[in-house]
């Protein structure tokens, strides 16, 4: 079946007016409304964790090891790595036994504040201090004390792996909902980031895949539901010693602006939700290697269907028009 030039011309102007009317519905009332703060890491200008909490060893970094900031000048570290000055606090919290920290370099090479890391497993009455209270890393995020406990891989057995240490960064943030945003579809949002995860561990035979790094993000109000963490990378290559103080592993994959990681959290209904928003790195099973995690760049955007987003609509605007204008000059080409 053809379609003559007036016909065509009528779904021309019909589907450019859909297109402008795609792109007109994107407006005001569906305005996203997100709390969050300082998502570079920028501090005052000068870097720092203004607007975080904060647990263990976390520093802001400029430049790290060949490693750059995504976002301006400056980019948050966390690692799960003791200070040179921790004494007994530098020890196994379930065995009390001697720590060989990163060995052949000395205690404390890849700690970066000064800061130690907090304890995430049973306390340690034999080390004072509140850094070897039961589970503290757990209690920081929000977490059950099993919270931590991520499945074994890679290994000869199967079970969870037995968390011990490690540090983070939380800040609680706000996203509101409208209704309008419900009925449109836009009742979604996705956090994005750049992150580099650096290790000195690595896979295990038996027990597989060592530290990781972890994204903690749930909802604390109008309810409360703590959720599995988000593995974001882990110690599953071959574990070397460090001959240097640079860390051994570097896994950079997500550390390029045009390349985050992102999460979507969806069907929301309307209101005003306060979620909490963690970071973390943790030592497995043993204690005696450090890793660290990298991050940068982080955004809250909400979640667009095809119908309500503008450069669609405006492309197929683009493209109608043209579409139009090659109709107009087909009907006023003379035939031969």
């Amino acid at each position: 079946m053809s379609i003559s030039f007036k016909n065509k011309s009528f779904c021309l102007r019909t589907i450019f007016l859909v297109a402008i009317s795609n792109f007109i519905a994107v407006n005001p009332v569906h305005a996203f409304n997100v709390t969050i703060g300082n998502t570079g890491f920028e501090g005052s200008g000068t870097g720092g964790f203004d607007s975080w909490n904060t647990i263990g060893d976390t520093s802001i970094q400029s430049t790290f090891q060949g490693i750059s900031p995504t976002q301006n000048d400056y980019q948050a570290l966390i690692t799960n790595s003791c200070s040179a000055s921790a004494g007994d606090l530098c020890t196994d919290s379930q065995t009390n036994g001697a720590r060989n920290d990163d060995n052949p370099r000395a205690t404390g090479t890849f700690n970066y504040s000064s800061n130690n890391q907090m304890n995430a497993s049973f306390g340690d009455p034999a080390n004072a201090g509140t850094n070897q209270e039961a589970f503290k890393l757990q209690d920081f995020f929000g977490l059950d004390e099993n919270g931590l406990s991520v499945a074994r891989e890679g290994g000869m057995i199967s079970g969870f792996r037995t968390a011990k240490e490690g540090s983070g960064i939380q800040q609680d943030i706000q996203i509101t909902i409208t209704q309008a945003d419900v009925d449109s579809g836009m009742n979604a949002f996705t956090l994005s980031f750049n992150y580099a995860y650096l290790s000195n561990d690595g896979t295990n035979t038996l027990f597989g895949d060592q530290d990781f790094a972890f994204l903690s993000l749930y909802e604390k109000s109008p309810t409360s539901s703590p959720n599995n963490i988000i593995v974001l990378a882990d110690s599953d290559q071959t574990l070397t010693a460090p001959t240097t103080d640079n860390f051994v592993h570097q896994n950079t994959d997500f550390h390029t602006a045009s390349n985050q990681f992102s999460y979507t959290v969806s069907g929301l209904a309307a209101n005003t939700y306060t979620y909490s928003l963690g970071f973390g790195v943790v030592d497995v099973d043993n204690v005696d290697r450090t890793s660290a995690l990298m991050l940068d760049n982080l955004q809250i955007t909400q979640d667009i269907p095809f119908d309500f987003s503008p450069s669609i609509g405006l492309l197929i605007a683009g493209g109608m028009i043209t579409g139009d204008l090659l109709r107009r000059r087909l009907i006023k080409k003379p035939h031969i």
